[in-house]
């Protein structure tokens, strides 16, 4: 995880994965943002649900991106935060081995490739 994303840590009774420097891609109003993905109780077996970033993320433009809201009563690391709704998109198929199923590096692949969507 280290190598791909840099500094991470993960919450003591496992609720949530913090990264904390997210590199963007350009079209952002910052380089890079911290990035929580919360962990559902029934993960690995359910996927992650949404993911946030630091609350001003905005486009390069000023908006605020698409899908996006205050989080509700969750459990964060302390800081503002932007709730992305993000949802995985098909059946997920649990396993530690990306190329036999899902796990965190293919949900993280899955908020790459939405936050390179610039909107």
């Amino acid at each position: 995880m280290t190598r791909l994303y840099g500094a991470s840590e993960i919450s003591a009774d496992q609720s949530w994965l913090l990264i904390h420097e997210w590199v963007l891609p350009a079209g952002w109003n910052r380089a890079s943002t911290p990035l929580v993905v919360r962990l559902l109780p029934a993960y690995p077996s359910a996927p992650p649900d949404n993911f946030y970033a630091a609350a001003d993320l905005r486009t390069a433009s000023g908006s605020t991106p698409a899908n996006t809201s205050q989080p509700g009563d969750v459990s964060l690391p302390p800081g503002a935060w932007l709730c992305f709704s993000w949802h995985h998109e098909t059946n997920w198929r649990a396993s530690t081995v990306i190329a036999n199923g899902d796990n965190l590096a293919t949900f993280l692949s899955s908020v790459a490739q939405r936050l390179g969507e610039v909107s």
